[in-house]
């Protein structure tokens, strides 16, 4: 029998009666096709990658082309002395061809490439590679910018293609900071001037080793001056302090080191103390707070006085309570008389009678007076508002709202026919607690009075 090709015809269907011959032709015709696409392929991959030369072997010549992802970059804030190092561009070769590069740089001698993290002096096709640049100021220019441009220095692409990176920056000195002293015996202010916004905290200890730090203090401003409190220092001793500033940039620097002496404990405060530690036990991290009444004492956990507060003068005999830490640092406290004093003796016309915010430095940043609270409740017109107070009371807490929650108490004259009656008792003076909700300018919202609860 004699095999027979296959000829495929319009009607899409297989028939079997295609002769050899027929099949060898349909197979020449098909090679001599597949062969011009070939040629027109070859064609245009020269077209594309040689700008129609003949071939050349000389890679240098043959044109790339090149993207640069910038044609700027602003290093932003620095202080003189320190360094920034940063990718200021990306370079890529989107062609066919090898790129071939020289990068420079010309301007202020601030800046540098560094050169082994940085584009080389050739891309491959398809690869990239980026400009790293440190910008070091030795010397200040604040308010002139400092000025440079990176020059890529290519050889092989269209003379239109972007060439360079301009760079800028602002450096500035920063002057040391100062160190004084407060009304505390044992408090330092540390000040000094955040060219840029940033924060800032202060190292200290009795050597350079500085064996404790304080909490930060921060500024969105450039140009302001930022003090930090430096407390936690026992009496009569010398210590060492820096300070450390992170800016929002991400530069950090460190001050000079600086000297403080502590003075003395007020002869008006004694604290007798001692510490000691069970067998076998580790006392948490900490300070212990001391109220003695007349006056506040904050102890290390060996027992040093490290903190004082005195809130009024000799003689005075009021007594400091329920003291707390407010999220700034401050303290928030009552200073007030004994209770027993409202019913058996008359008001003192030295009494202090006020609820007081400090701060480290003893310094008073906000208070009240039991006059000026009796004051705003007098034109006050909150519901249970009428009501006359005579000391504030054991208490104050502060809310998260920034709100100041105070206890007081009142007198009211009680007997058989006032309301609420006194039925079991002779008609007579009687103390009862009032609550006080103060907000953050110290004017009273709410008001709660015992004498209005009562059946």
């Amino acid at each position: 029998m004699t095999n027979r090709g296959t000829r495929y015809h319009n009607s899409g269907r297989f028939h079997k009666d295609t002769s050899p011959v027929d099949t060898a032709v349909a197979s020449s015709s098909v090679l001599h096709r597949m062969s011009a696409i070939f040629l027109v392929m070859l064609a245009t991959i020269s077209f594309a990658g040689c700008g129609g030369s003949s071939g050349t072997s000389d890679s240098t010549n043959l044109p790339a082309s090149v993207t640069i992802s910038a044609s700027s970059y602003d290093f932003g804030d620095i202080v003189r002395g320190n360094s920034i190092t940063q990718i200021v561009a990306i370079v890529r070769n989107i062609g066919l061809n090898t790129l071939h590069l020289n990068p420079t740089i010309s301007g202020d001698p601030s800046y540098t490439i560094v050169s082994d993290q940085s584009c080389g002096a050739t891309l491959t096709a398809g690869a990239s590679c980026g400009m790293v640049i440190t910008y070091n100021p030795m010397t200040a220019s604040a308010p002139q910018v400092q000025q440079a441009v990176v020059h890529m220095g290519f050889t092989n692409i269209t003379a239109s293609a972007l060439q360079n990176i301009d760079l800028t920056g602002i450096s500035v000195a920063l002057s040391p900071g100062v160190v004084t002293a407060t009304g505390n015996p044992q408090v330092a202010l540390y000040t000094m001037t955040m060219p840029f916004p940033g924060s800032m905290r202060v190292k200290f200890g009795t050597s350079t080793s500085y064996n404790f730090t304080t909490s930060s203090v921060s500024t969105d401003t450039g140009g302001q001056q930022v003090s930090v409190f430096v407390a936690g220092m026992q009496a009569t001793t010398t210590y060492h302090m820096t300070a450390e500033i992170e800016f929002d940039n991400g530069i950090t620097v460190t001050d000079t080191d600086h000297t403080f002496t502590t003075q003395a404990i007020p002869s008006r405060i004694t604290l007798n103390s001692s510490v000691s530690t069970p067998s076998g036990l580790t006392p948490q991290s900490g300070v212990e707070m001391l109220n003695a009444l007349p006056f506040l004492a904050v102890t290390d956990l060996s027992g040093n006085v490290i903190w004082t507060y005195l809130g009024f003068p000799a003689g005075i005999l009021d007594y400091i309570q329920g003291v707390k830490m407010l999220p700034n640092g401050d303290f928030l406290m009552d200073i007030s008389p004994a209770s027993s004093t409202v019913i058996n003796t008359p008001a003192s016309t030295s009494s202090i009678e006020e609820i007081r915010e400090i701060d480290l430095a003893g310094d008073t940043i906000r208070d009240i007076s039991i006059s000026q609270l009796n004051a705003e409740l007098a034109v006050t017109s909150c519901t249970e508002c009428n009501v006359t107070l005579q000391y504030f009371s054991h208490d104050v807490t502060p809310l998260p709202n920034g709100h100041w929650l105070v206890l007081a108490n009142t007198i009211e004259y009680l007997s058989s026919t006032t309301t609420p009656a006194l039925t079991n008792e002779p008609a007579q003076n009687v103390l009862g607690d009032v609550v006080v909700d103060l907000d953050q300018n110290l004017q009273p919202v709410w008001v709660w009075n015992t004498f209005n609860h009562l059946d």
